[in-house]
């Protein structure tokens, strides 16, 4: 019926459980609160397949020699000049650095080349903490459920904001006493340590700025932050098709959308 949806969002915190189910029928991405806290997490997650654990004892120490291809070795007068000649990049120790050449490193007093050592702070960051601020409200989550930690392959950390009921929520409006509340669950998760703070309800979009002015960490307030990411990989003629619980309560949602997200 919608030829030209090419991806969906889907904004209710309630909708992860259905994302598959909607994969599997249409053959189109679907992006949900989970993989916006994925999102959040990918900037901070290391690779276990390479990188800096242990990947360099592999190392046999001996330099293999590289070089440009054919044609951009080639020497050519440009404008009545000639190139100055190439340093080789498999001397002992070498300056020259491009993208295309592998520099070399200068031998110890042993003929040895050490491995690179790493700061001692980045292991101890080996399992970042994604932060999760959570309604006043309690239910027994399942896998599926941002509520639930078995839901991720990472840590996250729950801090509830009391007072802020799915009502106040919805309505975009804190009392003097919950905004209070909001700001010092914010700077909580803050000193705890997380990577990043996401909302386990998709109204909290309104209040995205306000905890952006207490914390450096990236925030993600609600599901439809991912929404420009997405829509800019189409071109301007194609949908991205939003679900959402109820489209007459996302309605008033419309301008602050437009500030956040764009």
């Amino acid at each position: 019926e919608n030829p030209h949806v090419r991806a969906f969002v889907f904004e209710c915190a309630e909708l992860p459980h259905y994302s598959n189910a909607v994969r599997a029928a249409t053959g189109l991405p679907v992006f949900d609160m989970i993989t916006c806290c994925d999102f959040a997490m990918a900037g901070f997650l290391y690779n276990q397949r390479f990188g800096f654990q242990g990947w360099q004892h592999s190392w046999d120490g001996r330099e293999s020699c590289y070089s440009l291809p054919d044609k951009l070795a080639q020497k050519k007068s440009i404008n009545g000049t000639t190139p100055k000649e190439t340093p080789n990049p498999c001397s002992p120790i070498s300056s020259y650095c491009s993208s295309h050449l592998l520099c070399c490193c200068s031998k110890n007093r042993h003929g040895e080349r050490p491995l690179l050592q790493w700061p001692p702070n980045l292991y101890a960051q080996s399992s970042p903490t994604l932060g999760i601020l959570c309604l006043d409200y309690t239910y027994p989550p399942i896998p599926g459920d941002i509520d639930c930690k078995e839901t991720f392959g990472y840590r996250v950390l729950y801090r509830c904001v009391p007072g802020l009921t799915f009502e106040m929520c919805q309505s975009g409006k804190l009392t003097v006493q919950v905004e209070r509340e909001f700001v010092e669950a914010v700077a909580w998760l803050d000193k705890q340590g997380v990577c990043g703070i996401i909302g386990n309800c998709g109204f909290m979009l309104y209040f995205q700025s306000l905890a952006r002015k207490h914390t450096k960490k990236p925030v993600f307030m609600s599901a439809l932050m991912q929404l420009q990411a997405v829509s800019c990989s189409f071109a301007v003629t194609e949908r991205i098709a939003i679900f959402t619980a109820s489209s007459k309560t996302l309605m008033p949602m419309y301008g602050v959308i437009r500030k956040e997200v764009g």
